[in-house]
């Protein structure tokens, strides 16, 4: 999509003054800064109502309270990232920066934002650029330059600057919504035919209520970056299967549990991924909670694959059947 040229030809070193610039992963240009460099007193004060009543939209107060509170009561500081949510998803960033908070900062301008990292705020710099032809020409793929012109006009002019997964999920629920009438009162759909509602979450986050015409409910829970992180589905009011999304030491996992008609366990499945997307294992479980089977890949120091392993296991959890297989 094209935009309009930005008046005055402004140029990406008149929005940011700070030094130390740098280029990272070939043509993407970073600036060293500080978390008081991006911190956004209006933006502190306005998402703490108890702040804003303490000290209205006085910087130094506000991030003085940051410094001293905010960090470790887990607040946030500004709508680019969310420091506090990036160091807890990913344990690597954790073990190498520890409290360096800064550092956090700067991983995701010179790497974190190109690799696709959650921020853990909707806005997403890269995606923003990406939908606007005159910001890719003035700014390219600076982070912090992006984050400013929004802050500064590009929010004023309308302009979509949240991460795509989330446009593209809410544009999903939309259409679905335009595309099936609710049923009234005790009506059932067609054949053929879902009834589709979104219901709204107080965290920010909703579900998609889907009932299909054989009577089946779906139910997709989003949370407020539209991450998807529940499904359900129920067919005569009873839970059948249930696929939980959630992140653990900076692995996304996703773990499926089947029900049979009484509401026992039939399977119990797990999904685990790392923070590049890559997949590391697979699982299978008893009814009892005892794996299976579990495949998993194997990589070396340096990220590079190795091997893909098989291990089966006996009822009491005994591995009875291990396989190496690689390239």
């Amino acid at each position: 999509m094209k935009g309009k040229k930005i008046a005055g030809g402004v140029r990406r070193t008149a929005m940011l003054g700070l030094a130390g610039c740098l280029l990272a992963g070939g043509s993407m240009q970073v600036c060293a800064a500080t978390l008081k460099d991006v911190f956004d007193e209006r933006y502190y004060a306005d998402t703490y109502e108890d702040l804003k009543e303490a000290f209205g939209y006085d910087r130094e107060m506000l991030w003085n309270h940051f410094v001293a509170y905010g960090l470790n009561e887990g607040r946030n500081m500004n709508g680019l990232i969310d420091v506090v949510k990036y160091r807890a998803e990913y344990a690597d960033l954790n073990e190498a920066f520890g409290d360096d908070w800064d550092a956090y900062l700067n991983h995701y301008l010179a790497y974190g934002a190109k690799e696709g990292r959650n921020t853990g705020t909707g806005f997403n710099a890269l995606d923003y650029a990406g939908r606007y032809e005159d910001l890719q020409e003035a700014f390219g793929e600076d982070v912090l330059a992006l984050w400013q012109h929004y802050q500064v006009s590009g929010a004023a002019e309308g302009r979509e600057a949240r991460d795509e997964r989330i446009v593209a999920a809410e544009e999903k629920a939309k259409r679905a919504q335009e595309s099936v009438s609710k049923p009234s009162g005790s009506q059932k759909p067609s054949e053929g035919q879902d009834y589709v509602e979104r219901i709204e979450l107080e965290n920010g986050g909703w579900i998609i209520r889907t009932v299909n015409s054989n009577g089946g409910v779906e139910t997709d829970e989003y949370n407020s970056t539209g991450k998807c992180v529940k499904i359900t589905y129920a067919e005569d009011g009873k839970e059948r299967t249930v696929v939980d999304f959630y992140s653990e030491n900076g692995i996304d996992v996703r773990r499926q549990m089947d029900y049979d008609e009484d509401g026992n366990i039939r399977s119990h499945c797990e999904w685990r991924y790392g923070s590049d997307g890559r997949w590391l294992s697979h699982k299978d479980y008893n009814r009892d909670g005892s794996a299976v089977e579990y495949t998993y890949d194997e990589y070396d120091s340096n990220g590079d694959y190795v091997r893909w392993s098989y291990h089966e296991y006996d009822k009491d959890g005994r591995e009875v059947h291990t396989e190496y297989f690689s390239r």
